[in-house]
């Protein structure tokens, strides 16, 4: 292990090795920049018109998009856990949407969507399940 301590100069920060401690400036930064670190790389683009069948599971999560209509003919399942932001879900097709008590579907319109304006049944979605679902 690699033990750190902090001395100050007028260049700025040196460190220099010490045998008892971390520099807390180290491990500030890193808690930082850790906690800072966009998440992006796991989020799921949802297209802006699903044409075929499928199925999102939480570890696609968030499912994210602007405008998202599910075609005629097409059923979106939604397993518990799921976290869908998008800014509007128009549904032509059919969504089931089925979380449990402890997780349930989460829908809102997360913070790239813009603004929510919620989901929309249309006629041909009358097979359509919310069920333990949230929309925020």
């Amino acid at each position: 292990m690699l033990n750190v301590s902090c001395r100050r100069s007028l260049a700025g920060t040196r460190f220099r090795h010490s045998a008892n401690r971390i520099c807390p400036a180290i491990i500030g930064a890193l808690a930082i920049a850790l906690l800072l670190a966009p998440d992006s790389a796991s989020a799921t683009a949802l297209p802006a018109t699903i044409k075929e069948n499928m199925t999102l599971m939480a570890a696609g999560d968030p499912y994210t998009g602007g405008a998202v209509t599910i075609e005629s003919g097409v059923t979106v399942m939604m397993k518990p856990d799921v976290i869908v932001e998008v800014s509007s879900l128009t549904v032509n097709g059919t969504l089931k949407a089925e979380g449990t008590a402890g997780e349930p579907v989460l829908f809102s319109k997360g913070e790239k969507a813009g603004s929510w304006t919620g989901i929309v049944f249309n006629t041909g979605s009358g097979e359509s399940v919310l069920n333990c679902a949230e929309v925020r």
